[in-house]
């Protein structure tokens, strides 16, 4: 079994208690994250005090493909409904200020997913959880845009996509959650 497949396996059985996970969340996290990783390794080096991460360490990489994978089922919750407002709210509420989450399955999957978080200095570790409200209040308000007396536009739709996982929207995430600046990681490549 090769290191991507071991990764995949991972990933699925890390997401199964979570209600409504799918294994595309799962597939696209690690298609996803391997393009990440080839594609901005040397600048994920220099970064590494802010992500808490190593490129080399396959812990670390399950650990990162899992974070892409819980990014993708949050967007899916918010855009499909997967679970009660109340339980999204409850779910933001656990990410944002690390509060205890009612939902089934989800403390074990978050204990796993932000044991990397551990390792981070409490200044990245605040502005990460900062990262992370925001990330959660920009899904909600897209999804209030959409559904509001103003309907977005063709274009609009497809620049805010809230209701696709779309990797361009992940990618956006990512940045603000991490600082990755995907913008300039881009021009580089």
């Amino acid at each position: 079994m090769s290191q991507t497949e071991r990764a995949l396996q991972q990933v699925l059985e890390w997401g199964r208690s979570l209600t409504g996970f799918a294994d595309e969340h799962a597939v696209e996290a690690v298609r996803g994250g391997q393009y990440i990783l080839q594609r901005v390794h040397s600048s994920l080096r220099e970064i590494s005090d802010s992500t808490g991460r190593d490129p080399e360490d396959e812990t670390s990489i399950v650990a990162f493909y899992r974070e892409l994978a819980l990014l993708f089922w949050l967007d899916d919750c918010n855009d499909l409904g997967l679970i009660a407002p109340e339980q999204l709210a409850g779910v933001e509420q656990a990410l944002g200020q690390g509060v205890p989450c009612a939902l089934p399955g989800f403390e074990g999957c978050c204990a796993a997913c932000f044991a990397g978080r551990a390792r981070l200095r409490p200044s990245r570790l605040c502005s990460a959880s900062r990262r992370t409200r925001c990330y959660c209040a920009a899904l909600r308000a897209g999804h209030a845009q959409a559904a509001g007396a103003e309907r977005w536009s063709y274009a609009e739709y497809l620049h805010n996509g809230i209701e696709s996982i779309a990797y361009a929207n992940v990618f956006c995430c990512l940045s603000l959650l991490w600082g990755l600046d995907m913008a300039t990681l881009r021009a580089r490549s």
